[in-house]
């Protein structure tokens, strides 16, 4: 969450800097900032700001809340603490229809950002506590947990790579356009990219925690998160 609100302020003054069109310098133009701050990119930079702001409070809050209790909590509290997270994350993720090239397409368009930008912050938020899960926990749980994932993670990459597809169609009016415009080839590079996850994913599932009982497993599967979590 500190990472994201540094992250949206930076975006947010790059916007500005490119509109000004003078270096690094005109990033911090006052008069072209609080134009853009008018603006729909303005509006939505506060918003997450806002959002990445209240959930580093609730962790301060929870976290000092934990530190003073002799014993763990009860369900009721893990319950309330994940659905006050998870609505805060509902309006970081809508926030991601309203600019950008989806903001003038249709209503499907924009639903279908929205559940692929949860797809991939469901997999790739996944990945740093399964590989904590490999240093921390036994063989026996660790396979359950990877098996257990690996079913949700099919539902989550299948969600990311429908509506994907379905995005794609509603952007690029022709395929020429993944190698002959600006935005196409960043984009096949972000598809060679998730086909590099991907396999990884098939890999840990189909091979890796098959053989977490080996003398290496755990170290193969470990290694093989690494090099997902550098490529997410």
């Amino acid at each position: 969450a500190l990472t994201g609100f540094h992250a949206v302020i930076f975006y947010f003054l790059s916007q500005v800097g490119a509109a000004n069109a003078r270096g690094l310098g005109g990033m911090f133009d006052w008069a072209m900032i609080n134009f853009f701050l008018r603006l729909g990119v303005g509006a939505t930079s506060v918003l997450r700001m806002a959002v990445f702001l209240l959930l580093i409070v609730g962790q301060l809050v929870t976290l000092s809340y934990l530190s003073k209790r002799d014993k763990p909590p009860t369900q009721t509290f893990y319950r309330l603490y994940y659905r006050l997270n998870a609505a805060a994350l509902l309006l970081l993720l809508l926030s991601f229809q309203a600019t950008g090239h989806v903001a003038t397409l249709p209503l499907g368009a924009r639903i279908a950002l929205v559940l692929h930008v949860i797809g991939v912050a469901l997999w790739l938020g996944s990945l740093w506590p399964l590989l904590r899960a490999t240093r921390q926990f036994d063989v026996n749980s660790l396979e359950s947990v990877m098996r257990q994932f690996s079913i949700r993670g099919t539902y989550m990459v299948g969600v990311l790579t429908v509506a994907a597809v379905y995005l794609v169609t509603r952007l690029l009016t022709s395929p020429t356009e993944l190698i002959a415009s600006s935005y196409g080839i960043v984009l096949t590079v972000k598809v060679l990219l998730v086909a590099t996850m991907l396999s990884l994913a098939a890999l840990n599932r189909w091979w890796l925690v098959q053989r977490l009982q080996d003398s290496h497993g755990i170290a193969r599967l470990r290694r093989s998160l690494v090099i997902e979590i550098l490529v997410g």
